[in-house]
């Protein structure tokens, strides 16, 4: 294989027949080479035999190749693969792993300036206590549905350690074992599944976007924290054993956090915990678990500038315990609050009246519709079912906006009319319109739009009316 490798020139694939290469030295990829495995997936194995790194990929690709049994006991590279600006599509690395008294060491794989597609990272295996990586280790690297499942760090980082430009979507992790399942600085992350780890999610310096993180445990903290210059918006917390952290200027926005239940050693902390300054904006924090003389909602501390720690335009609803216990300044407003005393600042009690398919979206009676502030983001931010934030002239409570209908009054004239509104990727429109608001009935304008871009537009042929009203009606959406 190696010989054939090294014969190659830029451009040629090499393809390797079906079976398990029982490997004495690393195989070495370069020279924009691609080593492509024949058949279905899984039916190339390279076997490092617990002894050598299984592949090393520089300016080169490396197709539906299993990589098992790697070993790593001198540098950080990893025991399956190391990869500079390699292209890694289709593959398999499973237990492979390392150990050793020094920190800083891989057991799976890491990689620079690299993409990864379709890939697994199962089962690999840190067995000393440093700072160490159990599967990837990666720097300025693009993850797209890959799946990290089993994987055991005795320390550190179980599943993933991605930093300096990361971007990672569509991505799947669980049953990983570690302090840390996965840690992403200066990151950026969307539409990925935690499920089901045990250890936390930390993002410092970057974003997580549309994720789902249920089924977690965490016996010593958290199952995410939320630290200096990180954000997560439109997340589902569901159903872990654990707390959500904000520290140090973290953001919490357009989330569920849902039926979570705190660890006992931990309980005066709450479910979702503002320490040192923290934002949370247009939550919906409801159902979550703590002991009956402790916050079950939120706990705010550890800060002098209440400018620094902000819960405003939320529900904090149906916790156990106290809803939040708040011993630092803090801003506190526009948010629907159970049994709260400080009606001020347009916080309200009321229930909020939660309805639709989850359980968790605003009715149409919900005191929450249009009570919240807008705040500088929410004229082009998103709630969590991607629609528009400003839909109304005031944003609304919770990580819901209630979608009605957006009613336009335009005038027309005998030409051809043409409307144009935000749209939302994937949701189905239907304008409609009607000469009379007080006679008559709305009647469809052309047919059903999906919106693909930011904004749709629908032509109304000329007619013999002076003047039309319109509205647009939502039928459907992700």
């Amino acid at each position: 294989m190696q010989a054939a490798i090294n014969a190659s020139a830029p451009g040629d694939v090499v393809t390797v027949s079906n079976g398990v290469y029982l490997l004495q030295a690393t195989v070495w990829l370069t020279n924009q080479v691609t080593l492509r495995g024949f058949g279905p997936r899984g039916s190339v194995a390279l076997d490092g035999q617990g002894a050598v790194r299984c592949l090393d990929l520089c300016n080169a690709t490396v197709d539906n190749i299993t990589m098992t049994n790697g070993f790593d006991s001198g540098s950080y590279y990893g025991g399956a693969l190391h990869s500079l600006s390699g292209l890694v599509a289709n593959c398999i690395m499973t237990h492979c792993r390392a150990y050793g008294s020094t920190f800083s060491r891989v057991a799976g794989l890491s990689a620079e300036h690299s993409t990864f597609t379709n890939c697994d990272i199962v089962a690999c295996t840190w067995m000393t206590v440093h700072a160490n990586v159990a599967g990837l280790y990666a720097r300025d690297c693009t993850l797209v549905n890959c799946r990290f499942v089993t994987n055991v760090s005795l320390d550190t980082f179980s599943a993933l350690y991605a930093r300096d430009g990361c971007m990672v979507r569509d991505c799947s992790f669980s049953n990983n074992v570690g302090h840390i399942t996965a840690s992403f600085y200066y990151a950026s992350v969307s539409n990925c599944l935690f499920e089901n780890n045990k250890g936390q999610v930390t993002v410092n310096y970057g974003s997580l976007a549309g994720c789902a993180i249920r089924g977690n445990r965490n016996d010593s903290y958290n199952v995410l924290e939320i630290g200096d210059g990180g954000m997560a918006e439109r997340c589902r917390i569901e159903e872990n054993q654990g707390r959500v952290e904000l520290l140090q200027g973290g953001i919490l926005r357009s989330s569920l956090v849902s039926a979570n239940r705190i660890n006992t050693p931990y309980q005066s902390d709450a479910v979702v915990y503002v320490w040192n300054g923290g934002r949370i904006e247009n939550c919906t924090i409801v159902g979550n678990t703590n002991s009956p003389s402790e916050a079950g909602g939120v706990r705010i501390s550890g800060t002098l500038d209440p400018e620094d720690s902000v819960l405003m335009n939320s529900i904090v609803y149906g916790n156990s315990g106290t809803e939040i216990s708040n011993s630092a300044s803090s801003i506190i407003a526009f948010n629907c609050i159970e049994g709260w005393t400080d009606l001020s600042n347009g916080n309200i009690t009321n229930n909020p009246c939660l309805a639709g398919p989850t359980g968790f979206h605003l009715a149409t009676n919900s005191p929450c519709l249009n009570a919240g502030t807008n705040l500088p983001w929410t004229t082009t931010g998103w709630d969590c079912d991607l629609q528009p934030r400003n839909l109304e002239e005031r944003v609304d409570i919770g990580w819901d906006e209630y979608f009605g209908g957006i009613f336009m009054a335009l005038a027309g004239d005998a030409g051809a009319m043409t409307n144009s509104w935000r749209a939302v990727s994937n949701a189905v429109y239907q304008l409609q319109g009607r000469e009379n608001l007080v006679e008559g009935n709305w009647e469809a304008v052309g047919d059903p739009v999906t919106g693909r871009t930011a904004s749709v537009s629908v032509k109304d042929l000329p007619g013999a009316w002076t003047t039309r009203y319109y509205r647009v009606e939502l039928k459907s959406w992700r």
